[in-house]
């Protein structure tokens, strides 16, 4: 195997990546952010809020799920998202959800969602975002293509019929 070095420009590049200042600890775009949200917001209920604030709070779990995977994922990895010529394959995809679920799963807590509830959002959110670094895929496509992608359970489908202000 031939051997690497990096250019002191392509080293500091990678020093300011991972030291990065916390609020700047993200990859995706306010548009994209906004665009899962507004699917997240969809497909889950949570019942004692309005539209609106159920929004706004998918939308800040989604910046929570992006800090961790900036934090989890070395950025050559999170940038397949952008990069439709490059990217995971379907085996690969499988076990980073899996894994980075999991992981989700313990790191982060949002208390005011029961379990059940925390769970299921984290992994819909993980399980797009990973989608979005297949080969030839990016955020939108995974967004587009979610209903064949996430397995709703019964207990956290939306509920049907019901007004909300």
């Amino acid at each position: 195997m031939p051997q690497i070095n990096l250019s002191q420009q392509e080293y500091k590049r990678m020093l300011k990546d991972f030291f990065v200042q916390t609020e700047e600890r993200k990859r995706m775009s306010k548009g994209e952010v906004t665009s899962l949200a507004n699917k997240l917001n969809e497909k889950k209920d949570i019942w004692f809020i309005d539209e609106k604030t159920e929004f706004k709070i998918f939308f800040k779990i989604i910046m929570k799920v992006d800090t961790f995977l900036y934090d989890h994922l070395p950025n050559e990895i999170y940038d397949l998202a952008r990069d439709c010529d490059n990217g995971l394959s379907d085996d690969e995809v499988t076990h980073l959800t899996t894994r980075l679920t999991k992981l989700s799963n313990d790191k982060i807590d949002l208390p005011y969602l029961p379990e059940i509830i925390e769970k299921y959002i984290l992994g819909f959110i993980i399980k797009i975002i990973i989608n979005s670094l297949r080969h030839g895929w990016n955020i939108d496509l995974s967004i587009e293509k979610e209903d064949n992608l996430v397995k709703i359970p019964t207990a956290v489908k939306r509920r049907r019929g019901r007004t909300r202000s």
